[in-house]
């Protein structure tokens, strides 16, 4: 008899607790509450965001950079690098409106690494139609046509050269076609602001023909929806240059 007390009176104490946490959770005021964890940095990096609120019946984030998600816990990507207002408004049960903001930071890379440069496509002539091969002779008094040009690709910023790849000789667009010319760079920037000029060279033997050039800011890439790809693209009618790249 005396086990048979003993078990009542434990089971009324519980029971008693679950009442307790019912009737708490239906009277508590309704709170917004949310933490988050950052997957890994820099951007662009994602984020999971994961709803702590009470007593809420619907949902709205918005997550400080122009998007917004009505998910219960949702996974969001930020593109860019900065501090981003995060703002989770609840409806609660009772029909009203409550909220809730975070600032977090998104770390911004500070290395441009250039893992690659590809090249698609050439311009096989020189602007006054004749080939990049090609040299007077004094001695005979004509043109001699040494064949297709023989490429390299150098990185400049100012005076100062960042990368002079090897010579790939007598290319042509047909042979691009087929296998683009590539050369494994391995090379890290972190001087994002300073201009660079990215130039294809055809080698000859006393000098080099700039057969095309462009000029970038690594920044010039850090902002907008597609910021920090890791590719990019440099072209134009006769030109197709494309570095592959690694955000750090």
């Amino acid at each position: 008899m005396r086990s048979l007390h003993i078990i009542f009176i434990i089971l009324l104490v519980v029971s008693c607790k679950k009442i307790d946490n019912i009737t708490d959770n239906v009277t508590k005021n309704p709170v917004a509450d949310f933490n988050y964890q950052i997957e890994k940095i820099p951007a662009p990096c994602g984020v999971n965001f994961y709803n702590k609120s009470v007593n809420a019946i619907s949902y709205l984030w918005d997550f400080g950079d122009g998007q917004t998600s009505t998910e219960q816990n949702p996974y969001h990507i930020f593109h860019t690098g900065g501090d981003f207002i995060i703002t989770l408004s609840i409806l609660g049960n009772d029909n009203k409106n409550y909220s809730k903001s975070q600032t977090i930071t998104i770390t911004k890379p500070t290395v441009f690494g250039i893992q690659q440069i590809t090249v698609k496509q050439i311009p096989e002539f020189k602007p006054d139609g004749s080939t990049w091969d090609t040299a007077y002779n004094e001695e005979f008094g004509m043109v001699d046509v040494y064949g297709s040009p023989d490429i390299f690709i150098t990185l400049k910023s100012g005076h100062s050269t960042i990368i002079r790849t090897e010579t790939w000789q007598d290319i042509t667009n047909s042979d691009l076609s087929n296998t683009p010319v590539f050369w494994l760079t391995l090379t890290d920037i972190t001087d994002l602001n300073s201009d660079f000029t990215l130039s294809l060279n055809d080698d000859d033997v006393n000098n080099y023909d700039v057969m095309a050039s462009f000029t970038f800011k690594p920044n010039d890439y850090s902002t907008g929806y597609n910021a920090y790809p890791t590719e990019i693209t440099f072209s134009n009618n006769q030109t197709n240059i494309l570095l592959s790249i690694k955000w750090e």
